[in-house]
């Protein structure tokens, strides 16, 4: 996309229009929410930081069946990489062991070798080299803001589509 994005701002929002002039204002409002959401990601898919350079970024959502972990990938403080990983839930399932499962995997194909990972709650990784953050301010902290709200959309579209 390399940051030419205004042709697609300009159809989501030529569509909207379409939809609240023809009285359809659920579809309206959801393509505004979408534009919103894609606005928040393009201003944070250029350089989201000039102090964090390369980190992984991982959230997780779970429901009673399902985990979803979202993947952000930072190489010299620039967004490069997003992903969405869904596994199926299990009863005794914990959110930080299907972290510390799904991240390396995650990593691998990605081939990432940045040396911090960045995650919602603490974690370990077969890998002791890998600093593991738990942010609770800063940058760290709203990229990490930032995959978790990359889930709900993703959610909210998969709902939407069934």
């Amino acid at each position: 996309m390399k940051g030419n994005l205004g042709n697609v701002k300009k159809y989501i929002t030529d569509t909207m229009k379409e939809h609240a002039e023809n009285l359809e204002f659920e579809q309206a409002q959801m393509l505004k929410e979408k534009l919103i959401a894609f606005e928040d990601y393009q201003s944070s898919s250029t350089v989201v930081s000039t102090t964090i350079k390369d980190i992984d970024v991982f959230a997780i959502v779970t429901d009673e069946t399902m985990a979803y972990v979202n993947y952000l990938k930072i190489v010299n403080g620039t967004l490069v990489n997003t992903d969405i990983a869904e596994m199926q839930m299990n009863l005794d399932d914990d959110p930080a062991d299907l972290l510390s499962f799904v991240i390396p995997t995650i990593r691998e194909r990605f081939e990432s070798n940045a040396p911090e990972v960045v995650v919602p709650i603490l974690i370990t990784l077969p890998d002791p080299k890998i600093a593991i953050t738990v942010p609770q301010i800063g940058d760290k902290k709203k990229l990490l803001e930032l995959a978790e709200t990359n889930i709900d959309y993703f959610i909210r579209q998969k709902r939407e589509t069934r």
